[in-house]
């Protein structure tokens, strides 16, 4: 196991530990408690506390002296994951097609909820420039009018989307209007995760290349936490769900500027 140099002050927020933990072990797949109380500037109790909170969470998993990452989950074939929550669904991509501007230049990122909102996109009479990193939404949203972009990249064949290099480059390389996102979870201290770098990647670049961005996400989104940012709240400008979230996150949302839309059935 790698030793950790101290760097921080001992002020630092439970937050913000257990975020720098989980990079650490982005970074070397394993940590020893004392280098974090060392590096974090707090007690091996406190140390520890954070380990047991990021186990409890199923971020981590803790071994005699520290901890180590778990294996990123594996997402469901994107075929099981349209039919969950199918009714949520369809009400966030209902009440996001409001926010699509006609003649727009728009990307729309991997995803079922996504995926759902290209079907509806494509019976708009008005024609739009989409660019897609998934097969499916390519497809989707061709039966309609509009001129569309299907990024390069290696296929995922569970998701159906392009990743690695080509994909990124070809996001860099454009200007939208607006970027439309899903979330594996939306945590109230980090904002909207994901569960693979290439998620936090896509993100990061349409962060820069987006004027705009949107996520969507259902209900069951909200409390759940994942090993990879994609986005403090203050960098998103739309967030679409089918209920009210639970405290605190309406406060959290407010505070970052963004704008809460709840569909309704």
């Amino acid at each position: 196991m790698r030793v950790i140099a101290p760097w921080i002050s001992a002020s630092m927020l439970g937050p913000a530990r257990r975020h720098r933990i989980l990079e650490l072990l982005a970074e070397s797949s394993e940590v020893r408690i004392a280098a974090l109380a060392g590096e974090l500037g707090v007690s091996i109790e406190t140390a520890r506390r954070d380990l047991e909170e990021l186990e409890r969470r199923r971020l981590l998993r803790r071994v005699h002296g520290g901890a180590v990452t778990l294996r990123p989950p594996d997402l469901p074939p994107v075929q099981t994951r349209i039919s969950l929550d199918n009714a949520a669904k369809g009400v966030i991509a209902e009440a996001a097609l409001e926010f699509v501007p006609p003649g727009a230049f728009v990307f729309l990122g991997a995803g079922s909820t996504t995926l759902a909102l290209a079907g509806r996109l494509a019976r708009l009479p008005v024609k739009a420039t989409f660019a897609t990193n998934m097969i499916d939404i390519a497809v989707a949203l061709k039966q309609g009018p509009h001129e569309v972009h299907l990024s390069g990249g290696e296929l995922h064949s569970r998701t159906h989307a392009l990743g690695g290099p080509e994909a990124l480059r070809f996001i860099e390389g454009k200007l939208f209007d607006l970027a439309i996102t899903g979330a594996a979870a939306i945590d109230a201290d980090h904002g909207v995760m994901g569960p693979t770098l290439a998620h936090a990647a896509i993100t990061d670049i349409l962060g820069r290349r987006a004027r705009r961005r949107m996520v969507l996400a259902d209900f069951s989104k909200f409390g759940r936490s994942d090993r990879y940012r994609q986005g403090d709240f203050s960098e998103i400008d739309i967030l679409v769900t089918d209920r009210r979230p639970p405290d605190p996150f309406p406060a959290r949302l407010a505070a970052g500027q963004v704008r809460l839309v709840i569909a309704s059935a």
